[in-house]
């Protein structure tokens, strides 16, 4: 029986008929009597209360909801409330990144497969649509002289600040969505990009050479083929790359298994999920083959591959993206490709959270130098980049992670995009709950078994001691 709302529920009455039936057929087991009437009211008292709590729900469902279901209301609320009094072409951007959020994924988590990188769905059609529409928006904007408008990023949040904009579609991360926030203010300039350090599905520059036309050297001393040739490999070698691949167990496989349409077709069109190669038939996507060199990138070697790859003499000061991530010589190659004078408009670079905030630190040099991913043994300190490239006019403008973003000076000389792109705190890219601060001690006390040197010291002043930088690690 269901009660009109507003109705006040009683407790129903226990059925004297039913218990006179039931102590008639009881008389004589007065125990076995007892617990059959006590089981009997146990039961109408449960559905009595159950009935009410149902009635209740009716009346008020708001003081029923799990804690779960109102914090997904409370945040997709959120989302909407930052819309609120952004001009049209500011919201239609920021709608673009959301989209692409949801369709690439957000912050390093793939937006189908959970365990493979190359779930994240980059080169698929509509994410292409997607980010044509995005650079044409920001273009429009740029056009009207909206950008003038334009909010700064949440700096109010101190972690995190680029979160709005990130995406993955290429990235370990989201650089991907920064990076297109970053180019899509500034201009897109030459559309060059160089990366030293680079995985078909983890890097930096390879979603603005497939979507975006950037002309790109991709630089790499790994010699597995699903490095070096997967990407840009004739379809039947391609084709044999994924059935090597997939003799591995799962845990070690680089790609998904290609899906019997994409077999039957031959990977064409071009990317269809499991599809990863330029030679697919029927691309949608117009790009440019990036240079790549398979070798051991020195400080000493740099400038010749980058200057016979693009075989320009003004390249130094065309180059519009840099990434650098090798787990090893980062701070002295960087140190040395500024110094002869190249001048990327954006670089990034990913520095060592587990070396700390304070002091800039980085290994000795060797132009053979090599440690296990695992040792943690290899890198620079944030603090390291950040004194680096301040002394060549960037502006550190905040993290992806464990990936820093520094733009030149000179990009930034208008006051909006001044605004937009404000000096970063290194706290911004530190997080502190206790599982990252386990991570960092753990990756820490593994570091701390090599020697480290202070670089970047004040003039006038004397880097520390090995010792002193022991003593400075093991107390922070």
């Amino acid at each position: 029986m269901v009660k009109e709302q507003g109705e006040q529920w009683t407790m129903p009455p226990l059925s004297g008929v039913g218990l006179t039936r039931l102590r008639k057929k009881s008389r004589g087991g007065g125990l076995r009597w007892k617990l059959v009437v006590v089981a009997a009211i146990g039961l109408q008292v449960f559905v009595f209360l159950y009935v009410r709590q149902l009635s209740g729900q009716q009346r008020h469902p708001a003081h029923h909801r799990s804690e779960k279901a109102q914090r997904g209301r409370d945040e997709l609320e959120g989302e909407h409330e930052e819309f609120v009094g952004l001009q049209t072409d500011e919201q239609k951007i920021f709608e673009l990144h959301r989209q692409l959020q949801r369709q690439c994924g957000h912050r390093g988590i793939p937006a189908g497969d959970v365990h493979h990188m190359d779930g994240r769905k980059g080169p698929t059609r509509q994410v292409h649509q997607l980010l044509q529409e995005l650079e044409q928006a920001y273009d429009g904007a740029k056009s009207k002289n909206a950008v003038e408008h334009f909010r700064q990023p949440q700096t109010d949040r101190r972690k995190a600040v680029w979160r709005d904009f990130e995406f993955s579609c290429f990235s370990q991360c989201g650089d991907d969505g920064l990076l297109y926030r970053i180019f899509g203010l500034i201009g897109w300039g030459d559309r060059r990009s160089v990366e030293i350090g680079y995985f078909p599905h983890e890097a930096n520059s390879v979603n603005l050479i497939v979507n975006a036309r950037f002309s790109g050297l991709l630089l790499d001393g790994n010699t597995d083929p699903i490095i070096t040739e997967s990407w840009y490999s004739p379809i039947n070698r391609y084709l044999e790359i994924l059935k090597d691949d997939h003799k591995k167990s799962y845990d070690l496989r680089t790609f998904k298994q290609p899906t019997e349409q994409d077999l039957q077709q031959r990977c064409s069109p071009f990317c269809l999920e499991s599809c990863y190669n330029v030679n697919c038939q029927k691309s949608p996507i117009t790009m440019k083959i990036p240079e790549f060199r398979k070798t051991l990138v020195t400080k000493d070697n740099l400038d010749s591959l980058i200057t016979d790859a693009f075989s320009s003499s003004e390249i130094k000061q065309n180059i519009d993206f840099f990434s650098i991530d090798i787990d090893g010589m980062d701070y002295y190659i960087l140190s040395n490709f500024l110094e002869i004078g190249y001048r990327p408009r954006v670089v990034t670079t990913e520095f060592a959270s587990h070396l700390g905030k304070t002091l800039a630190l980085t290994r000795p040099y060797s132009p053979s130098f090599h440690a296990a991913a695992d040792s943690f043994q290899y890198g620079a300190s944030i603090t390291a980049f950040v004194k680096l490239l301040r002394r060549y006019q960037y502006r550190f403008i905040g993290c992806v992670e464990w990936n820093a973003y520094f733009i030149l000076g000179q990009e930034l000389r208008s006051k909006h995009l001044a605004r937009l792109f404000p000096e970063a705190d290194v706290d911004s890219c530190f997080y502190e709950d206790s599982s990252t601060l386990e991570t960092d001690r753990r990756r820490k006390n593994l570091a701390l078994q090599v020697p480290w040197v202070e670089v970047e010291v004040e003039a006038g002043a004397e880097p520390k001691s090995w010792k002193e930088i022991q003593k400075h690690l093991s107390t922070r």
